[in-house]
């Protein structure tokens, strides 16, 4: 069996808590159970949460820049649509029946261009916060468990 005392509670552990395991730590006698414990706690604790915490922060990453991207050339477009209509704006009308814009009235560019790049802020601020509660979670107990790993 691999679960034993360690210190607080069950889990992956050499028992007795002296003995000499595989890891090479030296101990007074060998070990009954969990010869092999330091790995399997690598294996099938600290890998795979090293792993995914690597992962989420590079799908973090990635997902902030593509929204920046996306929104980066959503703006060129805008701006480019709305020198287009400043400029039809500025033509002789052709057909008297056809209603036109009104030429008097301001451009919203004000609004818009104070707005630049509001959505890529609220997913950067979004993404720091849900990483750093994600590190948060992890951090204390994996503390506990790499102080473990050292005893």
């Amino acid at each position: 069996t691999l679960y034993n005392n360690a210190n607080l509670w069950c889990w992956i552990a050499a028992y007795p808590s002296t003995c000499e395991d595989n890891s090479g730590r030296d101990g007074d006698i060998p070990c009954e159970r969990g010869k092999n414990a330091w790995l399997y706690r690598w294996v099938i604790y600290y890998g795979p949460i090293l792993l995914m915490i690597v992962v989420v922060t590079g799908i973090m990453i990635m997902l902030t820049r593509t929204v920046r991207v996306e929104e980066k050339r959503t703006i060129e477009m805008q701006t480019e649509i709305r020198s287009q209509m400043s400029s039809i704006e500025h033509m002789p009308p052709t057909d008297v029946t056809e209603e036109q814009p009104h030429r008097g009235s301001p451009a919203p560019t004000a609004l818009w261009q104070t707005h630049r790049y509001e959505r890529s802020r609220q997913m950067l601020h979004q993404a720091v916060f849900y990483l750093g509660v994600f590190y948060l979670t992890w951090l204390f107990v994996t503390i506990n468990r790499m102080y473990q790993l050292v005893t």
